[in-house]
This record gives C-alpha cells, structure tokens and sequence, in this order.
C-alpha cells in the first residue's frame, strides 16, 4: 500500500529476540544469491543515501555504540600489572549495533550468518550480543568464528542518538554536517526523536533537535572520564583474573592437541599461495635454504640480532630436546636499535655455535631494505619473503624455551595463530565488558568487548596471500611509527577493525591456547601453582620477556623442570619481578603477632582508610586486629620481623599481604596461603 518492497517469511519464533534473531537466517538468503544486504533496524532516521558512503573493502560494514573515535573504533588502555612490574596493553571496543550494518555477498558474509543463525537456534543469547562477539572476538580452541573481515563506519555519518545530541548538535564546526543516518538507540520516547531528526535534516528546521534535546548535555564524556572513579576496579580485578577453569578442562582432556571445533560445518576458504621462488638474489638463496630446512612446508624462524643473541644457545637446547627439526635461524650481525658488541658474540658466530641451520638477513633481504627499516620490522620483512616462497612460518623469539614440537599444536584453520598475552581465558581471549556512563540515564550500560593484546614471542603464519599481505603492512606501519613497540602495532592489526583513518590487513586469526604457548606469568602463577597442572600438564613452549633479569635463569628452569624432569625446578622464582617474598613459613600462626605487639608506623596509615580487595570495596583493618571485608568479618595480625607485612584470615582462608606506599597512595600484593593465588588491593580516599 505505500509502495515499499517486502520479502514476507513466516516464522514460529516466540519472543522480541528470538523474533529479531530470524534476521541473520534471511538476510543469509539474500546472500547466497548474490546480494549484499543493508540491515537496519526501524528506529533509524536515513538523511542521505547510504550505498554512496560504503567503503566495500571488508565482509562487514558495521556501526558501534561508540560516541567519539576512541569508543566508535577501538582504543588502547595501559594496565599497571603491579605484580610484574609492566605495563600491560589492552583493547576495547564498544559492542557492534546488531540494528545497523551492512554485509557483502562474500564468502566471509555467508559465514557469519550462518553462524550467526546457528548460535540463535541452539543457545540461549540475545542477538546483539552474538553478533558482536562475531564481529570483535576470535578463533580459539574448539570454537570457530566466522573470519569475518570488519570495519566500523564513520561515527558522524552512521551515527547513534548520543553522538548526534551530544556532540554533532553542539559542535559549531558541525552546524552544517549531515549525516547518513541517526539510529535512536540511546535515547527513548523514539518517534518523538525521529520526528525531530526529520524536520532537521528533511525540513530545514535548524533548531529541530532542541524541541526533545533540550535538557541533553552539550558534551560526550571520553572514556577516562566515565571510568576514572572505577579505576582501581577494571585494572586489578583484570590484572588478577584467573577465570582458567574451562581452558584447564580442555588441556586436562586433550593436553595440547588441536581439538576438533564444535563448529566445524563452518567451512574457511584460505588462499594458499604456491611455492614459487622468484629471480632474485635473495629469494633464490632463502629458497635454498628453506628445502634444507622446511619440513613439509614449514618452519621455524627466528631473527637474532645483538640484542637477543644471549638467549639462543638455551633456544636451540630446548628446540634439539623437543625433537625440532625445521628451524632456521636469520642472523643479522648490525648494529641495529643502538646494540654493539664484539666479533666473538655476533649473532652470526652465535648461530653457528648454536648447531641450528642459519643463514645471514643480509641473504635474504636486500641491502636497502635492511637500512631503512627499524630492527623489529626486520622480523616481518623475513618472514614475508619465507612466505612468498609458499612457505608457511612459525616466527619464534630467542627467548622461548621449546618444551614440544610446537608444529603438533597447530591447527592450520586460520591465515594466523597468534600468542596471547593474556593470563585467563578473559585476557587470552576477550570478554564482553560492560561500561557505566550514569549520565545516560536508562542507557546507562554499554556493552563491548575487551582483550589483552599479543605476545610476539610466538606467531604460526600459514602461507596464504592475506598473511603474506599482513606481514607487509606491519613493515610499513614500522617504518612509519618506528617508535611504538612492536606488540602494540601486531595487536592493532590482529584485532582492531578498519576504520576511516586506517585499513587493517584482514587476516583470519586464531588466538593459540595460552596454557600451551603459554608466557611466564601463566606458567609461574597457573601452571606450575594448580594441582589439576602442575604434575599433569606439559606447555608446547613458554615465553620469556627479553628485559627481565633473569631470563636465562628462567629458560634454564624451564628446560630442567620439562625436559630433565627436575620436579621443583621452577619453584625458585617469583611469579614476577615485583612479586613479594611469600614461603608458606610466613602462614605459620606461630609468626603472626597481635596488631599491638606489632607496633609501627606503618599500622597507622593501614587502619586509617579503606581498602579494595581485586578493585572490590571495601575493606577495613581495625586498630584490634578484626577485619570487614564484603564477604563477612574477619582478623588480622602482623608478620613477626616483616616490615609492612600482615597475615589477614576471612572465610576460612589466609592471605599474607605486603604493603607499600607512594605519594601517599597505598597498595598490597596479598598471596592466599592455601594456593599462592595473587590478588592486588589498594588505599580508597580518606
């Protein structure tokens, strides 16, 4: 009757979700017979025509609930990780808007609706959560995503109601901006709003968004803003997780062995490059090189330079013990990022020693690249031309210590497996965090997702022209910021989607099991702590971080507790470098003494304020030695002959914590006696 095209579909489906749900199964039609489709929920105003304001170079176009560039396409956040003494990189996004988005009739496309679909008929989820996840969260283990390549579109012109109210309506400079759209998603009574937006923008009424806008802050908040009094709460309960229960279920039952994805219907279409070696110097030799090396067109390789050439004598140990034959180590004798050194232990005469086959970088890549590129892009600038041979590459760090055939642990689904950084399966693999902007009112809470970035220790390339093009755009990207370190730019590309300042490369990634490539924190706090891992479970490789003082000690104790069966080889090191003594001698009742008999000054400042417990408020350390905490009373005393050291016990369970201040600002690192599980607290405002 009003002459708009239809496509009617009957359906059983009960309920507003499960109703809005049936979208992903029909939008899926449509592309099955060639048609890119353009999802729109019907609380969205069209100013202007969306099909001339598509980029077209990703599966998916989607818009996000952000409301400036940092919420809208993804931005960095600095963890102080207190109990490693670093800093540790995370990544946010707020959720994609499952009621806005365009999808190309792409191989990519057909796969996420068809997840998508699945997820709605067998799981108990609500749609805009599933298709987010799709859209931001990754492979791992017995879960496959859709490898869908992504890219969120401009916040201004595909804009939500609280990016137009609070920050186009205000904005001089934005007086005569136009939209494309305006989905009035944040705001409700949501015809009035839309009447508004069309007399605005339709009409010419300039002043038609005051009529229901008036009372609307005239600003957006950034993100530090709305999170600073909740500080504490996202940093230490993050840092401190330890959600590993599900993932020590998976290892427990399959050790390391790839498991067969709960989705395997959901077919991938990777494209392999051939072997082909081109005619230059350089490929011609790498190329030689590979057949001797490359064990059914695989390999291991490694860039050792000056700076990290100390580490490889105990690398090639630990490969030869794991029965690794196809390594291959690049050794490049320069003195890049200010190292220098002697003839004695350049990396050259390091390799050779090391009995590992080598060649020389400046065999395999050309004089001026070399010199113009920073050292960490080097790594990348090799391991494209191995993969331009149509090999595929494991790119290894000196400082991993191999405890199996790292190349038995692959799965080979993906363009890319990458290594976690993170501790549990929230860090290794990605959450949906909720963020609180009070000033929303009944839209308050929005949705997204959040990650700790990747360890560069340990990436798996498969020998396709997407990994060939993402090892290219991390050469370039280094070239043109080569002061920012190389996880954070690894990270951006792996997990941030394009957006209007920067195409990402689009590979397919896997996340590899961060109890198998597992880093040092995971290994010294989870693996070598539980029970259910300790005795039982064996990690394909453990990553060491190059600065720490003790990285050859540590790689040596890896070798001996995995490869000579040395039982408590580990057990001489901290978890990490800022890590307090802790002995269960220091939970013995016997050296625990009342508050009082413990006098100090310090005691002051500890009974004077309040305390979080993992970002949790509050507790509250009495001048008689009892204790409140959020979950019930209990008592504390002082360590005998430990300067800022108490014993507290609650539920039944004790934790020795050490305290230390700076300016004026406390905090403690607790240690639970039952099990060394490690938890940060800190001072609230007095």
């Amino acid at each position: 009757q009003r002459g708009v095209a239809y496509y009617k579909k009957i359906s059983t489906a009960a309920g507003s979700h499960k109703i809005s749900a049936q979208k992903f199964r029909i939008v899926r039609e449509f592309l099955e017979v060639g048609c890119s489709v353009l999802m729109s929920d019907i609380d969205i105003v069209w100013v202007r025509n969306p099909f001339d304001n598509m980029w077209r170079d990703t599966d998916l176009e989607g818009a996000t609930d952000g409301w400036d560039a940092e919420t809208a396409y993804g931005w960095t956040e600095r963890l102080d990780d207190v109990t490693m003494g670093t800093t540790v990189e995370g990544y946010r996004i707020t959720a994609f808007n499952s009621g806005l988005w365009y999808l190309q009739a792409t191989h990519g496309g057909l796969r996420m609706m068809t997840l998508l679909a699945h997820r709605m008929e067998t799981e108990d989820t609500w749609d805009q959560t599933a298709f987010s996840q799709e859209a931001t969260l990754g492979t791992h283990d017995d879960w496959l995503n859709a490898g869908t390549t992504v890219r969120v579109m401009n916040h201004l012109c595909f804009c939500n109601s609280k990016t137009l109210l609070r920050a186009i309506r205000p904005d001089p400079l934005l007086a005569n901006h136009r939209p494309v759209v305006v989905h009035v998603n944040y705001h409700q009574n949501k015809q009035s709003h839309m009447v508004d937006i069309n007399a605005r923008y339709h009409k010419g009424v300039r002043d038609a968004l005051d009529r229901t806008a008036r009372n609307e802050p005239k600003r957006t908040r950034p993100i530090a803003e709305v999170e600073a009094p909740f500080w504490s709460e996202l940093n230490d309960g993050f840092v401190t997780g330890s959600h590993v229960q599900p993932s020590v279920n998976l290892v427990t039952q399959h050790s390391c062995n790839p498991i067969t994805p709960q989705n395997a219907f959901l077919k991938r279409n990777l494209q392999l490059l051939p072997p082909v070696c081109e005619e230059s110097e350089e490929q011609l030799a790498l190329c030689a090189k590979l057949q001797e090396c490359a064990d059914e067109g695989e390999v291991a390789l490694l860039l050792v330079t000056r700076n990290n050439s100390r580490a490889l004598p105990l690398f090639a140990e630990s490969a030869k013990l794991a029965g690794m034959t196809n390594v291959l180590v690049l050794a490049y004798d320069g003195n890049g990022a200010g190292a220098s050194g002697s003839a004695s232990d350049a990396p050259s005469r390091v390799a050779s020693d090391s009995g590992l086959p080598w060649i020389a970088l400046e065999a395999v890549l050309p004089a001026a690249a070399i010199y113009s590129l920073p050292a960490h892009a080097l790594r990348y600038a090799a391991l494209r031309q191995v993969l331009r041979a149509g090999v595929s590459a494991l790119l290894l760090e000196p400082t991993v210590a191999i405890v199996t055939d790292p190349f038995k642990a692959l799965y080979r689904d993906s363009d890319i497996e990458a290594m976690a950084a993170g501790w549990d399966e929230p860090s290794a693999y990605g959450y949906n965090h909720v963020l609180d902007d009070e000033s929303m009112g009944f839209t308050r809470y929005c949705h997204g997702s959040r990650i700790i970035g990747k360890d560069t220790a340990a990436l798996f390339a498969l020998a396709t022209a997407d990994s060939e093009r993402l090892a290219w755009t991390l050469v370039k990207r280094m070239r043109e910021v080569p002061g920012k370190p190389e996880r954070e730019l690894l990270s951006e590309e792996l997990w941030l989607p394009s957006s209007p300042s920067v195409a990402r490369a689009g590979v397919i990634a896997r996340m590899l099991d961060y109890l198998c490539f597992s880093n040092s924190k995971v290994l010294w706090r989870t693996i070598n702590r539980l029970p259910r891992l300790r005795d039982r479970h064996v990690p394909v490789l453990v990553s060491i971080p190059a600065d720490s003082a003790d990285l050859l000690q540590r790689m040596a104790a890896v070798i001996s507790r995995y490869h000579r069966g040395e039982g408590e080889a580990l057990d001489a090191f901290p978890t990490g470098q800022q890590m307090p003594e802790f002995s269960q001698e220091l939970c013995l009742p016997s050296h625990h003494l009342n508050p009082v008999a413990g006098a100090a000054a310090w005691l002051g400042k500890l009974t004077a304020v309040g305390w979080t417990w993992s970002g949790v408020k509050e507790i509250r350390f009495g001048d008689d030695g009892t204790l409140k905490t959020p979950w019930g009373k209990g008592t504390w005393k002082v360590v005998s002959g430990k300067e800022n050291m108490v014993a507290a016990t609650f539920i039944g369970r004790t934790h020795i914590l050490l305290f230390s201040w700076k300016d004026e600002r406390g905090q403690f690192i607790s240690s639970r006696c039952e099990d060394a599980d490690v938890v940060l607290g800190r001072s609230l405002p007095s």
